[in-house]
């Protein structure tokens, strides 16, 4: 099975290399594109991250500590066990992961992954994954974009948390073209049989990489499809979460 994996340089060569990299190419804020290390100081004030009382299915913000789903895991079955995610999808954050898939903007995806692997630390490490599974895209499109935003975060936090990253287990094998225009039962029935999965995986225990989390459609599409090759837990991890029906 292919893995996404670097070139393991010696720790001399490397710091060279990251030196030698920012004198020609600073980093950059992914929000408001300002030379920082990571994300500014302005910018993180805005930052809406995801706080508990959260869903205990998908992780969305709730009114208060008693309320044990969201609206939308309320009258919505998921094929996934849990998930979560670390920022609200609004706002300059919104407008960083559209710059990271329309304007090549990948580089974006180190800071958002360094954030995330603290953000999502501890749930890993409660959910016990063996391997990190980046969401795929359609081939043609891939090739039109030159890469998957998903599987270049997987990469990332594959490293952090010492984790294999498995990016020939599920494939899509379906193009459903542009989901954010659809409504939830729409999308639902659009990624119908999107996705399939290797059969006799070596795997049980699998955490579903991808940028954003909207209605969850496309998560439990995934899902369905490594639950047909026999893998019993699925877990799921993003940067970004949407609103759906929060009530506050």
């Amino acid at each position: 099975m292919k893995k996404i994996r670097k070139i393991e340089w010696p720790d001399s060569w490397k710091r060279t290399a990251k030196a030698a990299t920012e004198l020609l190419y600073p980093s950059t804020c992914p929000v408001c594109g300002k030379i920082s290390q990571g994300v500014c100081e302005d910018c993180r004030k805005e930052l809406k991250f995801v706080e508990q009382p959260v869903c205990y299915r998908c992780g969305k913000p709730v009114g208060s500590i008693e309320q044990e789903f969201c609206p939308d895991c309320q009258k919505t079955h998921h094929s996934y066990r849990q998930g979560c995610a670390m920022l609200l999808y609004e706002g300059k954050v919104k407008e960083a992961i559209h710059k990271i898939k329309y304007s090549n903007k990948r580089e974006y995806l180190e800071t958002f992954a360094r954030m995330l692997a603290r953000y999502g630390e501890k749930n890993v490490q409660m959910w016990q994954p063996e391997v990190l599974v980046p969401i795929p895209m359609y081939p043609k499109k891939k090739k039109l974009r030159g890469y998957n935003q998903a599987e270049i975060l997987a990469g990332y936090l594959g490293e952090y948390w010492n984790l294999p990253v498995d990016t020939e287990l599920l494939k899509k094998v379906r193009d459903t073209g542009a989901q954010k225009e659809l409504d939830r039962a729409t999308r639902r029935k659009n990624l119908l049989e999107a996705f399939e999965a290797e059969r006799e995986s070596p795997y049980q225990r699998v955490l579903l990489v991808d940028d954003v989390y909207t209605t969850g459609s496309t998560v439990d599409a995934a899902a369905e499809s490594l639950k047909r090759a026999g893998i019993s837990d699925i877990f799921y991890i993003a940067i970004c979460i949407g609103h759906g029906d929060m009530i506050y």
